[in-house]
């Protein structure tokens, strides 16, 4: 069950906000999400950039192709 009954406004510019809500989506948190991390002395990771899950696909299908084809002979 959720505790988070109280709310917290705070005024910033349109370009923080921007800037705030860019930052939570690399981190694959809402903003609120991401504020509150940052507030409570957590540096959220990013994640990833998409280049590196590519990588990773290409080398399981590679290793799979692999072990496919020691297993034909």
């Amino acid at each position: 069950m959720r505790n988070r009954t109280v709310g917290i406004n705070v005024r910033v510019s349109v370009t923080e906000k921007r800037k705030m809500t860019l930052m939570a989506k690399q981190c694959g948190l809402s903003l609120s999400g991401y504020l509150r991390q940052r507030a409570l002395g957590y540096e959220p990771g990013g994640h990833p950039p998409k280049e590196v899950f590519d990588v990773l696909d290409q080398h399981t299908n590679n290793k799979t192709r692999s072990r496919d084809s020691s297993h034909q002979r």
